[in-house]
Order: C-alpha cells, then sequence, then structure tokens
C-alpha cells in the first residue's frame, strides 16, 4: 500500500514538472505582442527618389512589424508615396516615409532619417556634354588628344575629368580654333565659382580677349595657356 502511494507521488510529480517545463516555453500573449506605435496623421507627399542607408523597412505606419532590413536595400532607389507623424512607445515623435521601388515588389515605411536623396547628376551630365561640344569645335589633333579622356568620365566624378581635360587643352593649343576654345569654357562656366575665384577668372578673361584682338600668336597661346589652366583648377572645385 505504502509502495503504491510512493508510486502515484512520484507520477505526480513528474506530471507537474513536465507541465510547468511545457508553459515555461509558451510565450505569454503579453510576451509576444509587440507594441503598437500610435499614427498621429497621414499625408500624401510628392514622389521622390531617394536611398536608404540604416533601420529597417516596417510593413505598417506602427512599426508592428518589419518588412525586410537596410542592409539589403543599400542599391535600391526608393520612392516616396506618403508620411506619417508616429508617436513610438517610448513616447517620441517621429516621420516615416511609404516607399516603394520601381516594381513595387519592396515597400514600406522608412524613418526619415535613414533616408537620402538620390542625386540625379544632372548638371554634370549636362557639363560633361557641353565640354565634349567645345573640343570638338577644336583643331583635329587637340580633338585626338583629347576625346579619348571622355571614356572614364562619370557623372560621379564629372568635375574631376573636365578639370584634367579643360587643363590638358594645353598640350595641343596652337592653332585659332583651340584658343578660341578656352574662351567658350570661360563662357559657359562663367560665374558658377565662389566671388574671388569668380573675379580671378574674369581678371584672366580680360588679359585673353586682349590678348586675342592683338592678332598676335604668342600672345594668344599664352593667354589661352593661362586661361585653360586657371579654370581647369577652378572646375576641380564644383565636386
Amino acid at each position: 500500500m505504502q509502495k503504491a502511494h510512493v508510486l502515484m507521488a512520484s507520477a505526480l510529480l513528474t506530471t507537474s514538472l513536465g507541465l510547468g517545463i511545457l508553459a515555461s516555453n509558451q510565450p505569454t500573449t503579453a510576451q509576444a505582442k509587440v507594441r503598437a506605435a500610435k499614427v498621429l496623421k497621414t499625408t500624401a507627399i510628392k514622389k521622390q527618389a531617394y536611398n536608404i542607408n540604416g533601420g529597417y523597412l516596417y510593413k505598417n505606419a506602427k512599426l508592428t512589424k518589419k518588412a525586410t532590413s537596410s542592409r539589403h536595400l543599400l542599391k535600391t532607389t526608393l520612392y516616396t508615396y506618403k508620411s506619417a507623424n508616429v508617436k513610438k512607445v517610448n513616447g517620441k515623435k517621429a516621420v516615416y516615409y511609404y516607399v516603394m521601388n520601381k516594381s513595387g515588389s519592396i515597400k514600406g515605411w522608412a524613418w526619415r532619417g535613414n533616408l537620402q536623396k538620390k542625386r540625379s547628376y544632372a548638371q554634370q551630365k549636362k557639363d560633361i556634354k557641353a565640354v565634349l561640344g567645345i573640343i570638338r569645335t577644336m583643331s583635329q589633333d587637340s580633338q585626338n588628344d583629347l576625346l579619348g579622356d571622355f571614356s572614364d568620365i562619370t557623372p560621379q566624378d564629372a568635375y574631376d575629368g573636365l578639370s584634367n581635360v579643360v587643363s590638358w587643352s594645353t598640350n595641343n593649343s596652337d592653332t585659332t580654333a583651340d584658343y578660341a576654345a578656352a574662351g567658350k569654357f570661360y563662357k559657359y562656366f562663367q560665374g558658377r565659382f565662389n566671388s574671388i575665384t569668380n573675379a580671378k577668372l574674369a581678371a584672366i578673361y580680360a588679359s585673353y580677349v586682349d590678348a586675342m584682338n592683338s592678332s598676335d600668336s604668342a600672345d594668344e597661346y599664352d593667354a589661352s595657356y593661362n586661361l585653360f589652366n586657371a579654370l581647369g583648377d577652378a572646375i576641380s572645385s564644383l565636386n
């Protein structure tokens, strides 16, 4: 009889321990539930291109579920569609943008501070095209020398490349067409620099104009040489 009681007590203890282990492995409702942020206001915003450089995309503005990490999207262009003013669970307010890639396969809410406007490089592309056009007005020798340098110029490093091309224009500058190119470069970039550089270039250009009006080839060469070099230095500052 005593042995039966001992066996029964042992069985009950084992069952209790088993249930306790199972219970400890099951998250409570309070533990499993993610606290939601409070959405104060949502508005439509202008579509603009951005890159994300940190944090996460969330599936909703309440920030209860992550869609993906920014580390998978560093080279992805995202477009803004909506803005949400959010009060986070820590009481702090923040602005989140609803963003989407071009195909719509990636979308979600990103903190505005993790988004950076994507550069269009429109001005750089325009400047590359303009400089290329001016070089095509130069002598054939100069064109042969300079046009090959354009293959390595990209919009991202446009002004380093264009600075070199304009400076190197002095190498074969020995015809009227080459001298004239210096003035064309100046006119195109005129006023694009700081006040000191603009004033310096204006003075060099004035001397260049006087030399071009003198019909003295030596003066024309020296003046265009000075203008090419000064412009090349100035263009590098546009980065």
